[in-house]
């Protein structure tokens, strides 16, 4: 008896020691998959949806004013305006703006989309100008209509966003920045632009 007792209780330690291995490759494999979900495969425009599973981020601690985004040596969107180089300084930059559909004002509408959830953010417009400084300082900069000058998303707000890919469409009209923004996108403080849902009634919209 004291045998099959002892034979039992081995049994009973080694079917745990394998649940817990299984359950260690799990926690394993999320780990991977959390640390690997931000990289997209070349050629891909949008990761696949996931309708507002990850909120953007919200600001650190620090004031605004004095939040500093480090990308590419560029310390503030303010030195990015200014270590930014002429359209013309940078290789084969003037041939790919040359490409683009611009408006009849020199300008292309621009989407941003969360690069981790591809939720809508924002539409705005961008210049030569905007769209080569967007390309080389990765913070998402546009022409504003209204006060028909440069725009950089947060330079003021500290909310900036930071983009890790820009993309064209078929007719070269349009352009997508998918990027990761600091804090809310929206001037509401919303987290994005579009969060009023078109209703029609019989008065009217």
């Amino acid at each position: 008896f004291r045998s099959n007792s002892t034979t039992h209780c081995t049994f009973i330690r080694a079917k745990y020691s394998v649940l817990l291995s299984a359950a260690s490759m799990v926690l394993l494999m999320c780990k991977h998959l959390q640390t690997s979900s931000r990289q997209i495969p070349q050629g891909q425009l949008v990761p696949k949806w996931q309708p507002c599973c990850r909120p953007a981020r919200l600001p650190s601690t620090h004031k605004q004013e004095t939040q500093l985004v480090q990308l590419a040596g560029v310390p503030t969107c303010r030195a990015a305006a200014v270590e930014a180089q002429p359209e013309a300084a940078v290789s084969g930059m003037t041939a790919y703006l040359d490409t683009l559909r611009w408006s009849n004002d020199g300008l292309v509408p621009v989407i941003v989309q969360h690069v981790d959830t591809g939720e809508l953010l924002m539409q705005a417009f961008a210049d030569r100008a905007a769209l080569s400084e967007t390309l080389q300082t990765k913070l998402a900069t546009f022409y504003s209509r209204s006060r028909g000058e440069r725009w950089c998303k947060g330079e003021t707000s500290g909310n900036f966003i930071r983009v890790a890919q820009v993309f064209h469409d078929c007719d070269r009209d349009s352009i997508v920045y998918l990027g990761d923004p600091i804090g809310p996108t929206c001037h509401t403080g919303a987290r994005t632009c579009w969060f009023h849902e078109a209703s029609v009634s019989a008065q009217g919209a």
